[in-house]
């Protein structure tokens, strides 16, 4: 009887045994799952956070290409102005010119 009762103890131990080495198994297969997702989002968020620093650098890049072209479209906007100025003065020498010489 007691015989009966060992074994049944060590069958009980034994399944219980394969139980948790399964649920073991189970587990180690979700965690290493878990980082590798975990390691997937990480390698895309550093993708990403490069990405939009090197796009904030284009960005601003490009901002003091605008500030440069503003700043010379302002200097020959202020260039023509005066050529205009001169061009008229000029303009009207020359029709003086022509009108005093068609008095002759």
């Amino acid at each position: 009887m007691r015989l009966c009762m060992l074994m049944l103890c060590v069958c009980m131990l034994g399944s219980a045994a394969s139980v948790h080495a399964r649920s073991i198994i189970s587990e180690q297969t979700e965690a290493a799952n878990a980082r590798d997702t975990y390691r997937a989002a990480r390698l895309k968020l550093e993708d990403l956070q490069i990405k939009i620093a090197a796009q904030e650098q284009r960005i601003k890049d490009e901002q003091a290409r605008l500030q440069q072209l503003q700043k010379e479209e302002a200097a020959t906007r202020d260039e023509m102005q005066r050529a205009e100025a001169v061009f008229e003065q000029k303009a009207k020498v020359l029709d003086k010119a022509w009108q005093e010489r068609s008095q002759y």
